[in-house]
């Protein structure tokens, strides 16, 4: 015959309870920050803005990991920070040039505060695009490994 003894939860239910009012705490306390930021710095927090971002695609680009890729793309962000940059990665090499460029397989559109967050990774890009936030036209197939293609900056 199978004897079933009951088993005490309790303890670990209030263990898992303050583990999430912990993170819950920590979350809703601001960082503090130390970077150093100089008067006039077009950056508010430690990640480059936009413009650097585009600025050195070139530099962080990853011919390996772009093999066969054969593609034109238009970015427009709007407001403030933002611009227009087309890139093309053709035969392993990747060329970026600020404004718009001839014939591109795919057009994204974003705020350029909203495009700075997904590119921080403080915004999903699939929830930005279903929200609206993110507008792609064109082949959209075309921009889904975009950030397989780059290092980090």
């Amino acid at each position: 015959m199978t004897t079933i003894t009951p088993i005490d939860h309790t303890r670990s239910v209030r263990a898992a309870v303050a583990t999430i009012e912990a993170a819950h705490a920590a979350a809703a306390t601001p960082a503090r920050r130390t970077d150093t930021v100089f008067a006039g710095s077009p950056r508010k927090s430690g990640t480059p803005s936009i413009r650097e971002r585009f600025d050195t695609l070139e530099k962080r680009f990853k011919p390996d990991a772009a093999k066969g890729v054969n593609v034109r793309l238009q970015f427009k962000l709007s407001g403030e920070g933002g611009g227009e940059w087309y890139v093309e990665i053709k035969d392993g090499k990747c060329k970026v040039k600020k404004g718009t460029g001839p014939n591109p397989d795919a057009t994204l559109k974003a705020s350029a505060s909203d495009y700075k967050k997904i590119a921080d990774g403080e915004m999903n890009k699939m929830v930005a695009f279903l929200r609206g936030k993110l507008k792609v036209e064109g082949d959209k197939e075309k921009l889904k490994p975009f950030d397989t293609w780059f290092e980090k900056p």
